[in-house]
């Protein structure tokens, strides 16, 4: 046999080794992946489509699902230890706890911080995933009762009475029982309609037209500390 012949053997026999023992790392150190997701209680119509986004004192639930692939398949995530960090705060831990709630009430913060480390047989270090929740500030906006959708700046009308509803999106853990409505028209105060979540406006001109600027200001009952206020023009056109 000749050197070449040799050498290749020894190339070959080498290779299956490296290659049998990439196979064993490959089984001995799984694959993994957290997924972690949140949801906000923040107020928000029927009809809006989007992901209600969490403000101040929105309770947030957040979630995370393992999905650690090992020898061909996905392991059973429900006896590990998972720990809940918020801001770097350790809130709850617990066998299989994948989900962690907490209020946002740290006046201070426009977004929290969460973390989860889940601890398994598998590896000395915990798996972790952190995600990052931004937080908005609550909005108003006004709808007449008439319409389908929210009107912005200005609504013109031939009627000569117009019923506007007041329409909140992301006050959190609030519910519509718990907020105050303050209407005003032209910059005057109209105390008949405080607290109530719709105002009518007639028209009172005697001209062809007439322009009404209505404002409503919320507020949470309890401390007065989640506000958003909204302004339309209504042009009454004859």
């Amino acid at each position: 046999m000749n050197n070449k012949k040799i050498i290749f053997i020894i190339f070959l026999f080498t290779f299956i080794l490296i290659k049998k023992d990439l196979v064993f790392a490959a089984e001995k150190t799984p694959q993994s992946f957290l997924y972690l997701s949140w949801e906000s209680d923040g107020m928000a119509p029927l009809t809006y489509e989007g992901k209600v986004m969490p403000t101040e004192y929105a309770m947030i639930k957040a979630s995370v699902q393992p999905l650690i692939y090992s020898k061909g398949a996905y392991l059973n995530s429900d006896s590990w230890n998972y720990q809940w960090f918020v801001n770097n705060a350790l809130i709850a831990q617990g066998i299989g706890l994948k989900e962690a709630r907490f209020i946002a009430k740290d006046y201070t913060k426009t977004s929290y911080e969460v973390t989860v480390r889940v601890y398994s047989s598998l590896s000395e270090t915990p798996f972790i995933k952190t995600t990052t929740i931004k937080l908005v500030r609550p909005l108003v906006y006004l709808k007449p009762i008439n319409e389908k959708s929210i009107t912005l700046n200005a609504y013109s009308t031939t009627a000569d009475l117009v019923e506007l509803e007041a329409v909140p999106f992301f006050l959190g853990n609030y519910g519509a029982d718990q907020i105050n409505y303050r209407w005003s028209i032209n910059g005057a105060q109209i105390p008949d309609f405080d607290n109530q979540k719709s105002i009518m406006v007639p028209y009172i001109g005697e001209g062809e037209s007439e322009s009404v600027n209505i404002k409503v200001v919320i507020e949470d009952r309890k401390d007065v500390i989640l506000r958003a206020e909204s302004a339309l023009n209504i042009n009454f056109v004859k």
